[in-house]
Formats: C-alpha cells, structure tokens, sequence
C-alpha cells in the first residue's frame, strides 16, 4: 500500500490503494522516503528486497500477486527518482532561479511511459517468470535480491532509461521509413 503521509500505515481496506506519494500539504509519505532510501543506502540487496516488499505488501499476505498495483507504482517511482528527478535536481542546480517549471518533468514522465511499461516487464518478467502470475513472499524477496542490482541501483535504472528510451526511438525512426 503505497500512501500519502497521512495514510501510509493505513490497511488498503482503510484508504483504498493510491498512486499519491505526497499529501495535500507537500508531505512526502513514509513508503517513498523508504523506496528513495533503497537508490541511496548501502544495505545489501536482501535487506533492501525485505523493505520493497514491505512498501508494496505491507499486509505480509504468504503471496504476492502480479497484478499486484503497487508493484508497478514502486517501481515507476524509483525509476522517477532515478532518471526524472534527478534531472530536475541537475537543472536546479546549475539555475540560480528559483521557480522551477515542475510541468516540465510530470510532462517527461508521461512522454516516457512506454519506458516505464518496459522496465515494468523486465521486472515482472525476472521476479515471476513468463508463465506465473504470483509468487510466495519468500520466492518474491530471494528473487529481488539476486537481480537487486539492477533494481536498486539508480545508475543501472537510469541506464535501463537510456536503453529503452534507445530502443523506443530507433523503433519510431524505422516506422517513419
């Protein structure tokens, strides 16, 4: 259950599942100052697969499902984090002006969502196989942690960007053809 501040310990039955990471207020919630944290800290992949998993189950159900919302919400924001924001941070830092067109970068993230919905399948495809549409918690954690590196890591999310974003526009260039 991915939340505002305000709900993040809520069960999804309390709040119903949301997208929103901050509050009406500017608040970032609990869940992503933790998915943040996993691009940031130098825990091993194990702790950080143990920590997904609880942002996107905090429930402890013995499985978790592909169709699983939270799953793609995470993910989408630790790839935000890791390409989108981190833009954004690079341009305000190398601009004196302190009003930042955030338009600009909600407008980058919904140009590049058939990125995200490839990055999505990579991790979909590695953590449960092409055939199974759920997994035991214990498969689901082992599993993220062995291809954690790629997951948790905001330089190979960034890269995944790039590839897909390469991928993408030789695909469109070839059409135009």
């Amino acid at each position: 259950m991915i939340g505002t501040a305000e709900n993040s310990m809520m069960s999804p039955q309390e709040h119903g599942e949301t997208e929103d990471f901050f509050s009406s207020s500017g608040m970032i919630s609990v869940d992503a100052l933790m998915l943040a944290g996993l691009l940031q800290c130098s825990g091993s992949n194990v702790q950080k697969a143990k920590c997904f998993f609880l942002v996107t189950s905090p429930e402890m159900e013995p499985y978790i499902s592909l169709k699983d919302k939270d799953l793609r919400t995470a993910l989408n924001f630790l790839v935000t984090i890791s390409t989108v924001i981190e833009e954004m941070t690079q341009d305000m830092l190398k601009s004196s002006n302190i009003n930042v067109d955030y338009s600009k970068y909600l407008k980058k993230v919904e140009r590049h969502s058939e990125i995200y919905d490839e990055i999505y399948e990579d991790f979909r495809d590695h953590l449960f196989g092409e055939f199974a549409n759920k997994s035991t918690r214990a498969e689901f954690k082992e599993r993220l942690a062995s291809e954690g590196w790629k997951y948790f890591d905001a330089n190979k999310l960034n890269g995944m960007f790039a590839e897909e974003s390469g991928k993408l526009d030789t695909a469109q260039r070839e059409e135009h053809l």
